[in-house]
């Protein structure tokens, strides 16, 4: 994944010096996704990690909601 973003930034310089706005544009938007996506990987399942203690970190357990009751 972060070949994909290494490799797409890179392109993104040759595109825009051969006047290829749009291709430049689209490989700057794989970038952008693929950094994106690579930190939420990273992060799954803590939404937010503590700095202090790793018992004080949120993840998406913690942070839901209780079931609906029925009834």
């Amino acid at each position: 994944m972060a070949a994909v973003a290494a490799v797409a930034a890179l392109a993104s310089i040759p595109l825009l010096r051969a006047a290829r706005d749009g291709w430049a544009f689209v490989a700057t938007g794989v970038t952008i996704v693929t950094a994106t996506l690579m930190l939420f990987m990273t992060l799954y399942p803590r939404v937010m990690p503590s700095s202090t203690d790793a018992a004080f970190s949120l993840d998406i357990h913690n942070a839901a909601s209780t079931p609906p009751r029925c009834g």
